[in-house]
């Protein structure tokens, strides 16, 4: 009567081909082709190229505040500050 191939559903058509590198990914998933060239930039540096890299060393500007440990508030200042403190009941 029936046979099994009518019965079975077609088989499921092939995946896209994936990408042929990873930057076409990138555009394929809707990064900015802007970003993508950066990426290529990026890419292109190699960590030896970074270790001949000789850095500069800046001057730091040397403006510390000297301390004067020896101020002593006077009793006017002293009073107003105890003016501002609130009372706390603690029972």
């Amino acid at each position: 009567m029936f046979s099994d191939a009518h019965n079975n559903p077609p088989p499921p058509p092939p995946p896209p081909p994936p990408p042929s590198n990873r930057y076409d990914k990138m555009l394929k998933l809707g990064v900015p082709k802007c970003a993508v060239e950066q990426k290529k930039q990026i890419d292109r540096i190699q960590a030896k190229d970074l270790q001949n890299v000789i850095l500069r060393k800046t001057q730091t500007n040397e403006t510390k505040k000297e301390s004067n440990n020896s101020f002593m508030p006077s009793v006017d200042e002293l009073r107003y500050a105890l003016q501002s403190l609130q009372k706390i009941d603690i029972s």
